[in-house]
């Protein structure tokens, strides 16, 4: 602006500065980095045909509060989108309201083309600070989310097969008996121990011993129904819970797939493993005493089928309540 001093222009290009920090590079990074998608266009546009209502061409003053109705659109892509996204629309308003000031037109116009492009430069500070400020604080409660369900997941999975744990076995085997006393399908537990698995954890080390239980894990989820249980208890002892079975012949063959699937070579850089497993079936046709019943019959049904030679299954049935 021609005759004004250098302080006057200070306060100016210091609040332009703070916005093109906060608002154009994150924007430019969002786009740069692929974080933009379809999910972005519908509030983007929002926020456009919002901004382009209330800070294009209109004689409105800004003290009827016209140009402060952008805000609520930002927010609502700040919490829609995120930071990123939240960027990305305070520089579709600033190019509106920049665009309109400097023509001489909107709701500012009536500041001066000096006084506006101040007046301009602040309203814009406020909408990049509203805007990204709700989306930082719906960030963080996200990351927040995310964390508890990470925790909760943790608290109830296995660490190293993602499988389910004692902890959460033990739970379904209750809601499992509970549901026994109102329906006649059967439910069978199956419990499985490796048959060699610790000479090979001894002779190729905890990493192959680890690449053996992770498969193995693949192979027991692939061989059940989606609606199985199939959780790990702890080094190379896993449980199968299976509800709604049409007989016992089935969890019977269900073991059979189930030694034969774990029969199968596993190849590594070291050469082939092979290995099989031992499975204890038990088969409940009625509620029992407690859910740690269930897997007791079945753990004393495994250690039989081991010390039979390995490589077999051994059915037997739960004691009912009654």
């Amino acid at each position: 602006v021609a005759g004004d001093a250098i302080l006057p222009r200070l306060p100016r290009w210091f609040v332009g500065d703070a916005v093109g920090v906060l608002v154009i590079a994150p924007a430019v990074d969002a786009v740069l980095r692929g974080r933009t998608d379809r999910s972005m266009v519908l509030p983007l546009l929002a926020v456009s045909v919002s901004a382009a209502l209330v800070l294009g061409p209109l004689r409105a003053p800004a003290e009827v509060g016209l140009p402060f109705l952008v805000l609520p659109a930002l927010a609502l892509v700040a919490l829609r989108l995120g930071p990123g996204g939240a960027a990305l629309g305070v520089l579709i308003v600033a190019t509106i309201v920049e665009a309109t000031a400097v023509s001489g037109t909107g709701p500012f116009a009536h500041e001066g083309p000096f006084g506006g492009l101040i007046v301009v430069q602040m309203f814009l500070a406020m909408a990049s600070l509203t805007s990204l400020t709700v989306s930082t604080l719906a960030d963080d409660l996200v990351s927040r989310e995310e964390l508890e369900r990470t925790l909760r997941e943790q608290a109830l999975h296995d660490h190293l097969t993602g499988l389910a744990n004692r902890r959460l076995l033990l739970d379904r085997l209750e809601r499992a008996n509970l549901r026994l006393a109102r329906a006649e399908a059967p439910v069978a537990v199956l419990y499985l121990d490796l048959d060699g698995f610790k000479k090979i954890n001894d002779r190729w080390g905890h990493d192959i011993g680890d690449l053996v239980l992770r498969t193995t894990a693949q192979r027991l989820v692939a061989h059940v129904r989606a609606e199985d249980t199939v959780a790990r208890l702890g080094g190379d002892e896993f449980v199968v819970l299976a509800e709604g079975l049409t007989d016992e012949h089935h969890a019977r063959e269900l073991a059979d797939r189930i030694v034969a699937a774990c029969a199968e070579p596993i190849l590594h850089a070291g050469g082939v493993l092979r290995m099989g497993v031992s499975v204890g079936v038990c088969v409940a046709l009625s509620p029992v005493a407690s859910a740690a019943r269930l897997l007791s019959v079945a753990d004393r049904a495994m250690y039989i089928a081991k010390h039979a030679g390995g490589g077999r299954v051994r059915l037997e049935h739960a004691p009912s309540v009654a």
